[in-house]
């Protein structure tokens, strides 16, 4: 497994840019046991990326203040915000993504175009609620799916084998200990060099 990259580091708090192709938690080879070996085993994992999702991916530290940190997703004080790249020309109009997951629980996310190109656009995207794929089931909704999600009826792409082009870009929020407002940013990851 490769080293973590730390994007941010207190001693309550771990951020790190997470590889696609890796599960967040659930096993021996999973991030949070990585982050418990070289840190602290009582680490925890505080929201889950999909293992094809890269980008930016939080951790407590410490037990004291885990609630804390718990409680910013529960009540939904961190901004997220996510880059994908979907198949086709998505409609400049379309910025906004509603409807249900499968248990009919309500999705909403905002969306704007970043770039336009030959076979796909770059998007933005902050999802307002947290349902499990909301991200990807809302594009492949739109006919859009994100390049390399054949899950949810994307093509196969080279170089997204194990992974497809969705990227937590950033998560904002305001330290629940220290207080310091962050935004801890992620760069987009060198597989998406072959789109085209």
């Amino acid at each position: 497994m490769s080293t973590l990259r730390v994007l941010y580091k207190d001693d309550d708090l771990l951020l790190i840019d997470k590889p696609a192709g890796l599960l967040t938690e659930g096993d021996a080879s999973s991030l949070e046991s990585l982050v418990q070996s070289v840190y602290d085993e009582r680490a925890r994992a505080l929201h889950r990326l999909d293992r094809g999702t890269s980008g930016v991916l939080a951790f407590s530290l410490r037990r004291l203040h885990h609630a804390s940190f718990v409680e910013l997703w529960e009540k939904r004080r961190i901004k997220k915000t996510y880059w994908a790249a979907v198949e086709g020309a998505w409609p400049a109009s379309l910025r906004n993504l509603e409807g249900e997951d499968l248990e009919g629980r309500a999705m909403q996310s905002r969306v704007s175009v970043l770039s336009t190109h030959a076979r796909y656009t770059r998007l933005e995207l902050s999802p307002l609620t947290g349902r499990r794929h909301q991200l990807r089931i809302q594009c492949a909704n739109a006919g859009h799916p994100i390049v390399g999600d054949t899950r949810y009826g994307a093509k196969a792409h080279e170089g997204f084998d194990d992974s497809f082009a969705l990227h937590a870009r950033s998560l904002e929020f305001v330290h629940p200990v220290t207080k310091e407002k962050l935004k801890i940013v992620a760069e987009v990851p060198a597989e998406w060099q072959a789109l085209s």
